[in-house]
């Protein structure tokens, strides 16, 4: 058996977290047993993989995407309710460099972090 751990980031909510734990909570090895011991990590104590195995299934994305996917909605939630520079923002969830922030955002999102959120304030 394989151990994975999913990472919660600050802010998460756990939707995000029930596409990776259902994914590799299914999958199992040719005798039956789980293939992996699903595990999330976060600071928050109240997290619990358990409780994610009854949302909904997995939505056809790589563990990748998908985790791109989220660190960009976290991203977009950031930038709509903090000061924070787009550098800070990047580093707090999880990228690199703000580079790759930018460009994973602007595939996701469809537009550079800089542009949401000067359409968010301005519609707000």
């Amino acid at each position: 058996m394989h151990a994975i751990a999913i990472l919660a980031l600050d802010g998460v909510v756990p939707f995000d977290l029930a596409t990776p734990c259902e994914v590799f909570g299914r999958i199992r090895l040719p005798d039956g047993r789980p293939a992996y011991d699903v595990r999330v990590c976060s600071v928050n104590k109240e997290v619990d993989a358990g409780a994610f195995r009854m949302l909904p299934p997995w939505t056809g994305t790589t563990p990748l995407q998908y985790l791109l996917a989220a660190r960009v909605r976290r991203g977009q939630h950031l930038l709509e309710t903090t000061n924070e520079s787009v550098e800070q923002i990047a580093s707090r969830i999880g990228f690199g460099s703000v580079t790759t922030f930018r460009t994973c955002f602007q595939r996701i999102a469809g537009t550079s972090p800089r542009a949401y959120r000067g359409a968010f304030r301005a519609s707000a």
